[in-house]
């Protein structure tokens, strides 16, 4: 226990665990679950979110620059973070949403609730966040301004299936996608407007969701399946296309910084496979595996170079998506530079 506490005060990481790596790979390890990563513009700093806190990861060194705890008392469910790492919002089994902003060093306002915790989302530039609550049979979405903690839209729907509920927002909070159910027993599932709450389009449902994802342009819109993505317009929710994942389930997806290139996860294998996929011509340019658990999120560096994934046990696995052999490096460090962003 003490060791721990040492830990977490410090910012350091756990020991190392025996975990067989392929080539081209690289692990960081912190102690909670790794819920949310993000990279700063210049690709030097990593910053990753977990129920214990915030880390700042240099990452030519490999080593914690920087660690802002949680909430004391805090016990969150969901950690997530915005597109940049300059954002973090808390969701905790009980009691308010916390937040604080990464960059001003300050406590964002707290936002009352009170239903159990189902599903949440924060946009990319951590203007808006967005929550689905369950509460006596009925499904509450909730979107706030992070910064204000102001309601700017809440409706609600009757329904349990609490485990079919999805979330995304547009990287400028302007659209929320939405689900909440699938098949015959889907309660609302569309593009909305947060500003007018107006449905955009009816997001299909004949098949179960896995997961909603909008590209860091907000142009497009996957809607993750297994053995499958749907490639939606991210402003109208038309439906231009679709790829074939055969073997792997779309958990977590992730688009490049550029839209060239999409990263799919399956997060209920033994062992956690990534693959990267070409958009424009649907072929997998990367495919590998490994004995890590769960992952739980994903997040391209701005170059498109390094895959960060952030799994279960607290493992961050750098991947390098052009498929160098040999020594990772995810970044060019200056040699006597400062970890700047």
């Amino acid at each position: 226990m003490i060791a721990l506490v040492c830990l977490l005060i410090l910012g350091a990481a756990p020991p190392v665990p025996d975990i067989p790596l392929p080539p081209g790979v690289v692990a960081l390890y912190s102690v909670a679950p790794v819920e949310s990563v993000a990279f700063w513009p210049s690709g030097r700093v990593l910053v990753t979110a977990a129920a214990d806190g915030v880390r700042f990861w240099h990452l030519p060194t490999r080593r914690v620059l920087r660690l802002v705890p949680a909430p004391r008392g805090l016990a969150a469910e969901r950690s997530l973070l915005d597109g940049r790492g300059e954002v973090v919002v808390w969701l905790p089994r009980e009691g308010p949403v916390r937040g604080h902003d990464l960059r001003d060093a300050r406590a964002l306002p707290r936002v009352e609730r009170k239903g159990r915790l189902v599903e949440a989302a924060l946009s990319r530039d951590g203007s808006t966040a967005a929550r689905v609550e369950a509460d006596a049979g009925k499904l509450r979405v909730h979107v706030w301004a992070t910064r204000t903690g102001r309601e700017l839209r809440r409706f609600e729907a009757s329904g349990d299936e609490t485990h079919l509920c999805k979330l995304a927002l547009s990287p400028d909070g302007s659209r929320l996608a939405v689900v909440l159910g699938s098949g015959d027993k889907t309660a609302f599932a569309g593009l909305v407007r947060v500003g007018s709450g107006a449905t955009i389009e009816t997001i299909p449902t004949s098949r179960k969701v896995l997961g909603l994802t909008f590209s860091p342009d907000g142009e497009t819109l996957a809607v993750q399946h297994q053995e499958a993505v749907q490639i939606l317009d991210g402003v109208s929710g038309r439906r231009p296309r679709e790829l074939t994942l055969t073997g792997r389930f779309a958990r977590r997806v992730a688009f490049s910084l550029d839209g060239r290139k999409m990263a799919v996860a399956n997060t209920y294998a033994p062992a956690s496979s990534a693959a990267v996929v070409d958009l424009a011509t649907g072929s997998v340019i990367l495919s590998r595996r490994v004995e890590v658990p769960l992952c739980l999120t994903l997040a391209f560096s701005p170059d498109g170079d390094v895959l960060a994934a952030g799994h279960d046990d607290g493992t961050t696995l750098l991947w390098d998506v052009k498929g160098r052999p040999g020594d990772f490096r995810p970044v060019a460090a200056r040699p006597g530079g400062p970890p700047d962003a």
